[in-house]
């Protein structure tokens, strides 16, 4: 099957990749994120999927597919350099298709963040499932007809939540067992990744943080403090602007779309009286 990543040219000399965080959302991942930008590197998150745009969400589409279906060929380090090729660290994205990024990156530094099961269940509850449920309203199945990047991004998300539920959707039966989910991911990560690579961190314990960070990756430490959490608000703020984003694009193409229809249904109504007339 075709793939989308292959039309992409190769990126020249892709940056390194100095550190791999292959922690789940919702895991004190954001704030890792910009603790990173802080510290000088260049991280890839969800974050920047969402200011990205296009291509960005079609090809995590296609990437969370191609992990779950065998008929498309899974993304290999080629394909994350041309993803990934400005970037010198990813957070959060290497939980979806966490094999893949194991066998892309077997020597790299690693990161685990991990929190309490029932509080995690509750805070992707809370946030992400929302905004899965959201995505497929009628009304935002109408933007995401319009608006290749919504589509792509909820269908992602959409995905990456199905995993968590084990199939089972946005149910309580859904929700009791992505807190399994959890619990067996960060074991096989553990089990998978040698300790000598590999910083555990506990969020409930404080464990994350910049003394622990920056040990790790043998950087200073900064004088500001740790960045904010991205707490349930801040997550619908930020999701609502790129929702707004989406909206707009979605309103200008159906215009585009169907101005030329309905000049020619214009024409042949006009046409159409004037042959009764006459």
């Amino acid at each position: 099957m075709p793939r989308f990543i292959d039309e992409l040219p190769p990126v020249d000399s892709p940056c390194p990749i100095k550190v791999v965080v292959v922690s789940l959302s919702r895991t004190g991942t954001a704030g890792l994120y910009k603790a990173l930008k802080v510290l000088g590197f260049k991280p890839y998150h969800m974050a920047e999927v969402m200011h990205n745009r296009l291509p960005d969400a079609v090809i995590l589409n296609e990437a969370v597919e191609a992990y779950r279906n065998k008929n498309i060929k899974s993304y290999t380090r080629e394909d994350f350099d041309k993803w990934f090729g400005k970037y010198d660290s990813i957070v959060e994205v290497p939980s979806f298709f966490l094999d893949d990024f194991l066998a892309a990156y077997p020597d790299c530094k690693f990161i685990l963040t991990e929190r309490d099961p029932d509080r995690w269940v509750s805070s992707w509850r809370g946030t992400v499932a929302e905004e899965v449920a959201k995505g497929n309203t009628l009304q935002r199945r109408f933007v995401r007809f319009f608006d290749t990047f919504a589509d792509n991004f909820i269908s992602a998300v959409t995905k990456i939540t199905d995993e968590w539920t084990g199939g089972k959707g946005l149910t309580e039966e859904g929700y009791a067992h992505s807190r399994q989910y959890c619990i067996d991911y960060w074991a096989d990560v553990k089990k998978r990744i040698p300790a000598d690579r590999l910083l555990c961190l506990k969020l409930e314990e404080g464990e994350l943080g910049w003394h622990t960070i920056c040990l790790y990756l043998g950087v200073e430490i900064p004088n500001q403090p740790w960045p904010e959490r991205n707490e349930k608000e801040s997550f619908r703020k930020g999701t609502a602007e790129v929702q707004a984003v989406s909206a707009a694009n979605a309103r200008k193409r159906m215009v585009f779309t169907l101005a030329p229809i309905v000049a020619v249904a214009s024409i042949a109504s006009w046409y159409y009286r004037a042959l009764r007339k006459g």
